[in-house]
């Protein structure tokens, strides 16, 4: 009897995810620089730790994750694959997302294609090569915190600011690089709000509500304030934990794919604090030249605004990491699946190869390194046209007539 297009369709995902699931198997105990300095001795003191440890431990990451990695000291597994737990946990989450995305896109469109076609384009998400390295390799929880932004971008999107905003203050409460993201979100909160006056206060109140929505995001932190208070610990503890990221590293960059990298000076209090200011004065620029002189489309708006922003915010700050870039990966290859234009496709494809080799790059001694410059100035050079072809996107003039096509877009 013939097998039924569905089920050779269920078939081959289910191959898909258990070859995922291989693939992480293969790097579980992989243990590499920031894992073995950094992450298992964290693992060890709070396994060695009641709950009250969480607050002993010489970690800079944030209460919520050093929480979350104390639950699992208390698990029968080995350290290093209790810590990568965390990130699997992420990236399959990150399938259902995004399939529940592409199937609400789809529905709103009319678009002929089944739930089984959908689900196996999510599930191509887990073999993302800089997916596999930050998290399966090097046991990095970035994926964490982007799957929180990509939440945040889905439900603003859609006309759930409150929603949106807690999505990212969960994010803020795992990594202070979530804070990129921020931008697009104080742009989405200034364009898609509009005061509204009433006689009654309640109800005046009642049409405004949506502009209250970032609060949500300081409401995230209220429970870790609370929790670390019962602990013993302050308020001001929690707060120092980004402080101390903030001024953590004296070069300008490190290893990232940036314009910075081609400098290699250590730090200048007064040069870093003028190019962290140029950086946040483009990024500042951007959301708010485009919202006062950009011509709107849905897509400019939802999709071309925040890669663009997300890709950016790494590029022109000082002493970002190759990792920081991570965000912009991720959410360049979700939109590739949702759109499917050639355009997409292809600044995902080159954000995927300035990655892989930016996180290459970091296990090559200072000979090798320095004797890759060249190919690394074409790859600064690479990350740099992503930006600028995205900006030309953003800030271009539409067509005065469109192409059904164009039309078809549109309404997504």
């Amino acid at each position: 009897m013939l097998v039924s297009k569905k089920t050779l369709m269920k078939i081959g995902i289910a191959v898909l995810i258990i070859a995922a699931v291989w693939l992480r198997a293969l790097m579980l105990y992989e243990v590499r620089y920031d894992m073995e300095t950094f992450l298992l001795p964290w693992y060890e003191h709070l396994k060695d730790s009641d709950i009250s440890g969480i607050l002993t431990v010489p970690s800079d990451y944030n209460f919520i994750y050093i929480f979350l990695m104390w639950l699992l000291t208390r698990l029968p597994i080995s350290p290093v694959a209790g810590i990568k737990l965390l990130t699997f946990i992420f990236d399959f989450a990150l399938i259902g997302l995004v399939y529940h995305i592409v199937r609400t896109l789809a529905r709103k469109n009319g678009a002929r294609l089944g739930r089984p076609e959908w689900s196996k384009l999510a599930v191509l998400l887990l073999f993302i090569p800089t997916l596999l390295f930050n998290g399966a390799f090097l046991g990095q929880c970035d994926m964490i915190f982007t799957f929180f932004l990509l939440c945040s971008w889905w439900t603003i999107t859609r006309g759930r600011p409150w929603l949106g905003w807690t999505m990212f203050g969960i994010a803020l409460a795992f990594k202070l690089q979530a804070v990129f993201f921020l931008p697009f979100l104080g742009y989405w909160w200034l364009t898609h709000n509009k005061l509204e006056r009433s006689t009654d206060w309640r109800q005046s109140l009642r049409k405004n509500r949506k502009i209250f929505a970032p609060i949500a995001s300081a409401l995230v932190f209220l429970p870790q304030g609370i929790a670390t208070a019962m602990l013993g610990g302050s308020f001001w503890q929690m707060v120092t934990v980004y402080t101390n990221q903030a001024g953590q590293y004296s070069d300008l960059s490190l290893h990232a794919v940036n314009y910075l990298s081609l400098i290699n000076a250590k730090e200048n209090s007064h040069f870093a604090q003028t190019l962290l200011t140029f950086g946040l004065v483009v990024l500042i620029c951007i959301a708010i030249g485009f919202a006062l002189f950009g011509k709107k489309t849905n897509q400019k708006e939802r999709y071309i605004l925040p890669l663009l922003l997300l890709t950016a915010a790494p590029f022109f700050l000082p002493h970002m990491h190759e990792r920081y870039f991570f965000t912009a990966e991720i959410f360049a290859v979700v939109f590739a699946f949702i759109l499917r234009e050639r355009w997409a496709v292809v600044v995902a494809l080159v954000l995927q190869i300035t990655g892989l080799a930016a996180n290459i790059g970091i296990f090559l001694d200072s000979e090798t390194y320095y004797a890759i410059q060249e190919i690394w100035i074409w790859l600064v050079i690479l990350q740099f046209s992503v930006i600028a072809f995205l900006a030309y996107k953003l800030f271009r003039s539409p067509p005065a007539t469109i192409s059904p096509r164009e039309a078809y877009d549109a309404r997504r």
